[in-house]
């Protein structure tokens, strides 16, 4: 929420950028703490919190600032750079939000989300053009039943970033996929269906 915290980021990743031959740079999925936000932002909310604006909403624009920022950055000096993200595996379960986007949310999908518990939104980077790729952290097998590989996968690729995808001009936002194959519950069996 502090504008000089986004620049000090910005800062260092253009650092990398422009003194390191990179051909693009991933950040992992961690915003806003997994275990919540209550009143530890609460010095810079009564500093930039425009009034009316929910914490959510607020906390939310604050890492899509950041993203956007460095995005731009990036694309100043060297555009070839590409930029990605690796977001939880789950955007949001809230139906509500999803209808915004004009989306169904997958089916069956419950669980914690990146949009209500981290505040960050991996659909606006994607609809914005912020991001080259994205890479969700699906990390479960594709028999879970509330967070199905497959179900998040097709999701993902084909709802959120083809249909993005489509409409930006000169402008493709891939998708990876990113599975958790070091894990024990990884079979052969389930390596393939993944794939």
């Amino acid at each position: 929420g502090i504008p000089e915290v986004r620049q000090y980021v910005t800062n260092v990743v253009m650092e990398i950028v422009n003194n390191y031959d990179i051909d693009g740079m991933i950040w992992d999925d961690y915003f806003y703490p997994y275990g919540g936000t209550t009143t530890e932002d609460a010095a810079s909310k009564a500093l930039y919190k425009p009034a009316g604006m929910s914490d959510g909403d607020w906390r939310r624009q604050n890492v899509n600032l950041t993203v956007q920022m460095i995005y731009d950055s990036i694309q100043a000096v060297k555009p070839w750079v590409r930029f990605g993200i690796a977001p939880f595996g789950i955007w949001t379960t809230q139906s509500a939000v999803a209808s915004s986007y004009g989306f169904q949310l997958p089916s069956g999908i419950t669980g914690l989300d990146d949009y209500s518990v981290q505040f960050c939104d991996p659909v606006a980077w994607v609809q914005g053009g912020y991001v080259d790729y994205i890479a969700p952290q699906i990390y479960w097998p594709t028999t879970s039943s509330g967070q199905c590989y497959t179900t998040l996968a097709q999701w993902w690729g084909q709802t959120v970033c083809k249909h993005f995808s489509d409409q930006l001009p000169n402008k493709k936002v891939h998708f990876y996929s990113a599975n958790n194959d070091y894990s024990d519950w990884v079979s052969v069996v389930e390596a393939g269906r993944e794939v």
